[in-house]
């Protein structure tokens, strides 16, 4: 956990860093989750507080000037009230280096 929180951004909660590490996970092994998806996967004590701080994840817009752009929302084309989460480079790039420091050592 350690390694996990050294890594991520310091404004982030922990429930904020499970939250992305568990859309991040997901989207790379092809599969990009839903925010309701990754609720219920974390659970509910995890997600309560959630509902609406996920979005300092997301990309800078006028809705969230604040975003950290690690994740982006993609809208389902079979269900345009449905977004996906995916991982963004910036985001990309964080769980690169994360995995690099999770690394067991030779």
């Amino acid at each position: 956990m350690i390694v996990v929180a050294e890594s991520m951004p310091k404004r982030m909660t922990a429930s904020q860093v499970i939250f992305f590490v568990a859309a991040a996970s997901a989207d790379l092994k092809g599969h990009a989750p839903t925010y309701s998806q990754i609720k219920d996967y974390i659970g509910e004590g995890v997600a309560r507080s959630l509902h609406s701080t996920y979005r300092v994840l997301l990309e800078k817009c006028p809705a969230y000037p604040n975003g950290l752009g690690l994740l982006c929302q993609e809208r389902n084309p079979a269900d345009h009230r449905e977004y996906f989460l995916r991982l963004t480079p910036k985001g990309r790039k964080l769980m690169e280096r994360l995995a690099l420091k999770l690394e067991p050592e030779d």
